[in-house]
């Protein structure tokens, strides 16, 4: 446990380190990434107290290697739990974080802190369940869409619960993630999505010699290798319609932040018109973290969304 704890020390003092880094490079992102770096350090601070252990779901071997060979992701159709008294605390820290920002954000979290206080009545038992402990339970369980049922129901502001909720489950995820991955062959994977939980990637790497193509889950965190040449949002691999593109001096007005970045490209699907961020870790100079590099593009997705395109993660993030 305290290797553990070490660990994420370490982590936290280079992520710290690259998001200097970028904003001395980006000053554009410099209050973005204060507000970020404020929430990823609240998270680890938070998995070191997170108890996982009964949580994870006992899947056997074989019937792990079953579902990685018929392409469907070991959470989906599991049953189990988060801790909820900690990621009840987080949310209500990131909640405190957020709130410290504006006024507007302020006002629209004490509303969802107060809604999701009520209780919500089980017609199966006379007893009252809580409607921020179902959230949860939905939520880890890869049911987004009850975030869309929440906000409608209670007219709350869907991107700030969105922000909230899976930056507060989150680590129980990545922790359950982390213990379930000795039991994914990678070879036997050939699905688009995260073979651990089932979402769609946040960013993709090229990384080695060869640039093979690493994905980052836009929820777990987990890392895959997948094809080079495939939509991770269709599945579409026919080469005629698939291609990327780097930022361009003469079409682009973001142009003094992002010229000369061919370590960034943006690959599209011209079949359903969704993309996907990379980065050539080739062409760094020091070390990459997928988190903090996709705020760090964010410029990207303006320029790609610009051109009509959907980033395959758009359902599944929350944008900060």
């Amino acid at each position: 446990n305290s290797v553990n704890v070490e660990k994420n020390s370490m982590n936290i003092d280079k992520i710290k380190e690259r998001i200097d880094s970028i904003k001395t490079s980006y000053p554009m992102y410099d209050e973005l990434l204060a507000f970020f770096e404020k929430i990823v350090t609240k998270q680890y601070e938070f998995k070191q107290q997170i108890q996982i252990g009964s949580f994870v779901p006992d899947i056997e071997e074989s019937k792990a290697k079953k579902k990685i060979e018929e392409c469907i992701p070991l959470l989906e159709d599991e049953e189990f739990e988060i801790d909820f008294y900690s990621t009840s605390q987080l949310f209500d820290a990131l909640g405190e974080i957020a709130k410290s920002q504006n006024k507007n954000l302020r006002d629209e979290i004490q509303k969802i802190e107060r809604t999701l206080k009520k209780g919500k009545l089980n017609l199966k038992s006379p007893t009252t369940v809580g409607l921020q402990e179902e959230l949860f339970h939905k939520v880890a369980h890869n049911n987004l869409d009850y975030i869309d049922k929440i906000s409608n129901e209670f007219s709350l502001n869907k991107e700030v619960l969105t922000l909230l909720t899976l930056n507060s489950v989150k680590p129980s995820i990545e922790l359950i993630a982390h213990r379930l991955k000795n039991l994914v062959d990678i070879e036997s994977w050939s699905g688009i999505s995260c073979p651990i939980c089932g979402s769609p990637p946040a960013i993709s790497e090229l990384r080695g010699e060869e640039g093979r193509r690493i994905l980052f889950c836009s929820f777990c965190s987990t890392e895959w290798q997948g094809k080079r040449m495939i939509c991770y949002h269709c599945g579409n691999s026919e080469y005629q319609t698939l291609r990327y593109f780097y930022t361009q001096e003469d079409d682009n007005p973001l142009t003094p932040f992002v010229k000369g970045e061919e370590k960034y490209r943006i690959d599209v699907c011209d079949k359903c018109k969704h993309y996907l961020k990379t980065l050539d870790s080739r062409k760094f100079d020091g070390g990459i973290f997928p988190s903090v590099e996709d705020i760090a593009t964010l410029h990207l997705d303006i320029l790609a969304e610009g051109e009509g395109y959907q980033n395959v993660a758009s359902t599944s993030r929350a944008h900060f």
